[in-house]
């Protein structure tokens, strides 16, 4: 568990209102801060080992690939790649079912309508683990992780991650102590 009055050279201030009961801000109003993680931190997982799963097709304007959970193509744009190669990591590397998956599911923040990257759901559609994913050009930083701990308000579920697919970060959330824990690995789904 990573105690953030412990860890000083890891912290930087932040304003605690929007985070509170999600990423876990401490009483004097620091939290950990994303780009100094330590390589303990950072999972080593290669997306790219699935690119020749995705379906990429070119129409006479754009190209497009296709999402597996919503079963249709979008147009190919950078987070959108990322987001198919975690599908499919998730879906060959982890053993996920496709059933138990959404991607790009919309919420409410502060009144606005917003869409989570993707979410799983355990085998009491209950939600298990929500990610966020950004374009390989956006470093993940700490607006990426007050932005998945927004998104989180709605969900409250045991496990978050971040990517940009060369660089990613999981946590496991403890809500009665209001602590978190990076992860080694991606968790496990049991669905039966």
């Amino acid at each position: 568990m990573y105690d953030v009055r412990n860890y000083r050279s890891l912290i930087s201030v932040f304003k605690p209102k929007i985070l509170r009961g999600l990423l876990f801000v401490h009483q004097t109003s620091y939290i950990v801060h994303p780009t100094s993680y330590t390589e303990k931190m950072l999972l080593d997982i290669d997306f790219i080992q699935y690119k020749n799963k995705l379906r990429i097709r070119k129409t006479s304007e754009r190209m497009e690939i296709y999402d597996p959970v919503r079963r249709r193509y979008f147009m190919l744009q950078p987070e959108e790649m990322v987001r198919q190669l975690v599908i499919q990591f998730l879906l060959l590397g982890k053993n996920y079912p496709l059933s138990k998956m959404r991607s790009e599911m919309g919420l409410t923040v502060n009144g606005l309508m917003k869409r989570c990257d993707i979410l799983i759901f355990d085998k009491n559609l209950n939600p298990f683990f929500l990610i966020e994913c950004k374009s390989a050009k956006i470093a993940i930083n700490q607006d990426v992780f007050d932005q998945i701990a927004r998104y989180n308000l709605s969900f409250k579920v045991p496990y978050l991650m971040v990517t940009n697919g060369m660089a990613t970060f999981c946590c496991k959330m403890n809500y009665d102590t209001e602590g978190y824990e990076f992860l080694e690995e991606i968790p496990e789904l049991r669905i039966e």
